[in-house]
């Protein structure tokens, strides 16, 4: 007897591309391809996590690191950018070899990035999926690991003062792998939806400032600890918005071009909005603190797309390592400004958490209102909800310690770990949220369905 058998499958891949006016395939980065054994023009069969369809079409081989998943042509009506699909493809075979056949199963994260690999340890190799795994368990555990450091800071304060000059650099490394993330097709999703980017952009700019005004008068805070709250509230949406909003079935091409576009924006608005808010009561460099974030954030990301575009398969071997590397920073972040701030947080540590709990849980709560307010889709809320509430606190502390105090950078450090902690309830709370739909749609009977 022949046996039809799975013999490749990429797990939860993000369609990044919907294509009507091409010929009927899918476009998968050719890299994936590999990963998983499929040929370019075999045939597999795509199941959209997100509306339940199910077709079938060909592959065609896609630029390699890119990350590229389009669906094109008439299959494009099935899928929308930012859709969960699973990809399959089926070989024949007789019993004796099915039993004893192990299909390559690649799951992906964000970006399309492989996570795990199944039936391709050969290939891989054990030393990849150990430091796959570790990489995992750096950006999953990221909220314990900055804890940790802000324990740390506080028993060996003379530990790493001196490193806390390295800080701007280091930030500007983790600027120039989000550029290394960055491909085309995030600034096409710009202007294909132009309108949710701009709302966007206004409220990310307008809620946290002035929410962080708010409470730091109704608090009362002192002004060198004030200014930190306002500089996390001024800084635009950080790169972990994107990691939790394709855990909570967000739109996620709508988060990444997000946290681009506002990033670009930072240098020129975020100290403006520093200075309209705290000029009167804190001196402020409007044009070097402008420089210092071109220097940091604006010129790295233009450094890492250019990367991305002219070397795109040696960036895809190093862009993996980012996210680990991005946890190391923020966790020596925090270690340098307890240690050099460490009488400050035993005296307002506690009025300090309240003001970033506030803050964090007031923006994605007004936020999702705005969102709903402005007639955007459940995926669109979920987005605008985590990019308002997620700032890039790591960048709020770096200029506390260039341009103001140790003190200033307190409010980032304790954001760094507060946020991942309401960010990853909020995902778990949408997709129990949609777990909960689904059951419900299966116990309906058909009739109903068919009624309605």
């Amino acid at each position: 007897m022949i046996y039809t058998m799975m013999h490749g499958k990429l797990h939860r891949a993000t369609i990044t591309e919907a294509n009507l006016n091409y010929m009927g395939s899918i476009t998968i980065d050719a890299d994936l391809l590999d990963a998983a054994g499929i040929l370019p023009g075999e045939r597999v069969q795509i199941c959209n996590n997100n509306n339940g369809a199910r077709i079938e079409t060909y592959t065609i081989a896609g630029k390699r690191g890119s990350g590229v998943v389009c669906l094109n042509g008439a299959a494009a009506r099935y899928a929308q950018i930012g859709d969960i699909v699973i990809i399959i493809a089926y070989t024949q075979m007789d019993e004796k070899e099915a039993r004893s056949f192990t299909p390559k199963v690649v799951m992906l994260g964000e970006g399309n990035q492989p996570l795990k690999s199944r039936g391709t340890e050969k290939r891989t190799g054990g030393g990849r999926l150990m430091l796959d795994k570790l990489i995992r368990w750096s950006t999953r555990y990221m909220a314990v690991g900055v804890m940790i450091a802000g324990f740390l800071g506080i028993l060996f304060p003379a530990a790493m003062k001196p490193y806390a000059r390295f800080i701007p650099t280091l930030l500007g490394i983790i600027m120039f792998g989000m550029g290394m993330s960055l491909k085309a097709e995030d600034f096409r999703n710009v202007f294909r939806d132009p309108r949710s980017v701009a709302v966007g952009a206004i409220l990310q700019f307008t809620i946290m400032p002035l929410l962080a005004y708010v409470l730091v008068t109704l608090l009362a805070l002192p002004p060198e600890i004030a200014i930190g709250v306002v500089l996390v509230g001024c800084c635009p949406g950080g790169t972990a918005s994107n990691v939790i909003s394709f855990i909570a079935h967000a739109d996620v091409a709508l988060s990444v071009s997000m946290t681009m576009v506002n990033t670009i924006l930072a240098p020129f608005i975020t100290p403006l909005l520093i200075y309209l808010i705290a000029g009167t009561w804190i001196e402020i460099s409007l044009s070097s603190m402008m420089l210092s974030i071109v220097k940091m954030v604006l010129l790295p990301l233009i450094l890492g797309l250019a990367s991305n575009y002219f070397f795109p398969r040696t960036v895809s071997r190093f862009s993996r390592f980012m996210p680990m590397f991005s946890s190391f920073v923020i966790m020596v972040t925090v270690l340098c400004v307890v240690s050099l701030s460490g009488r400050t947080i035993l005296d307002h540590g506690l009025v300090i958490l309240v003001a970033v709990i506030l803050h964090n849980l007031g923006g994605m709560a007004l936020g999702h209102l705005a969102a709903r307010r402005f007639g955007m889709t459940p995926q669109k809320v979920r987005a605008m909800t985590i990019e308002v509430g997620m700032q890039n606190s790591g960048l709020a502390s770096a200029l506390a310690l260039m341009y103001f105090t140790a003190a200033g950078g307190i409010a980032g450090a304790i954001f760094s770990v507060w946020h991942n902690v309401s960010g990853s309830l909020y995902a778990s709370y949408c997709v129990g949220k949609d777990e909960e739909m689904e059951e419900r749609e299966e116990t309906v009977p058909l009739h109903v369905k068919s009624r309605s």
